[in-house]
């Protein structure tokens, strides 16, 4: 393979932040063949840290650059391979090529690549306060796809909660504008979810 670059996919064990909390990414690397170019296009996205228009911004300038430089982009990312597919990146004459092995050749996730689930503003307050009132007790955030809905329990007991639902870590924040959950089944594959508070 010649000069192309890489859009890796979710690498979510490297980066930690100072409370120990994973910070999962992306990576953007310009390559000859498989070894990464020094003084090449390299960018990090760390997905939690910004919104969608952020995250599309920065792939849509890789790939911007891929095109200014003639390469072809080799694209592991599920997310960003529907994006592109979608039109929400702009890749018209970019050679996008997929990458080596079962893994990256398998069929992408058919479902969205971002999404929108409603959330309780009230119940978040609630629940709050009853934490403070029981520190022993934990909050828990269970998006549920096909409701476009994240349901927010309390827990006191010992053990996991059994739910349909797919739990969210870290709970959200208070008007937390959106948040990262991980998909079920084999792999790394994130969906970002933009959260609509309601009352």
């Amino acid at each position: 393979m010649e000069r192309n670059l890489l859009i890796s996919r979710p690498d979510n064990r490297t980066y930690v932040d100072e409370n120990g909390n994973f910070r999962p990414a992306f990576h953007i690397i310009e390559r000859d063949s498989y070894t990464p170019i020094e003084d090449g296009y390299q960018d990090t996205v760390f997905v939690r840290e910004m919104d969608e228009a952020g995250i599309l911004a920065r792939v849509q300038a890789a790939i911007d650059y891929a095109r200014e430089q003639g390469i072809p982009v080799q694209v592991n990312h599920v997310m960003v391979r529907a994006s592109i597919g979608n039109a929400r990146v702009d890749a018209r004459g970019i050679e996008v090529v997929p990458g080596p092995g079962d893994e990256a050749n398998a069929p992408e996730w058919s479902g969205p690549e971002w999404v929108t689930a409603r959330i309780s503003r009230s119940r978040w307050e609630a629940d709050h306060a009853w934490q403070e009132k029981n520190p022993g007790g934990r909050r828990i955030a269970i998006w549920h796809p096909k409701q476009d809905t994240v349901e927010l329990v309390r827990h006191s007991g010992a053990g996991d909660l059994v739910t349909d639902g797919i739990e969210l870590y870290p709970y959200p924040d208070l008007l937390q504008r959106s948040i990262l959950a991980q998909m079920p089944g084999p792999g790394d594959d994130e969906v970002r979810i933009g959260l609509e508070w309601v009352e």
